[in-house]
């Protein structure tokens, strides 16, 4: 149980107060980033920017359109950015959500 004064003062608040956002901005870090993208057509890869991808990132994706469904990819992560590699074809909408972790 914390054990906090009854008086705080002004300077007492911004201390806290700044730890407080420090420990969430930190934990924000750490949480998966989401997004989606859509396969280009006519092209055999598809980069997707996004400053929080590592060389160590995994990336996950799951179809959100059903020209999307039984496609097959692999994806590799790069440093602000992953790439995914399929068919190159002119099937259009094929959407995918994903996941960083």
């Amino acid at each position: 149980m914390l054990n906090l004064k009854v008086n705080h003062t002004s300077r007492d608040v911004k201390v806290l107060t700044d730890q407080l956002i420090a420990a969430l901005d930190r934990l924000t870090e750490r949480m998966p980033q989401t997004g989606t993208m859509t396969m280009a057509t006519g092209a055999n890869s598809t980069s997707v920017a996004n400053a929080r991808v590592t060389l160590q990132s995994v990336i996950l994706l799951s179809p959100m359109h059903p020209n999307a469904e039984g496609v097959t990819y692999s994806c590799t992560a790069g440093t602000g950015e992953f790439t995914v590699f399929h068919e190159n074809n002119a099937t259009a909408d094929r959407t995918f959500g994903y996941v960083i972790f």
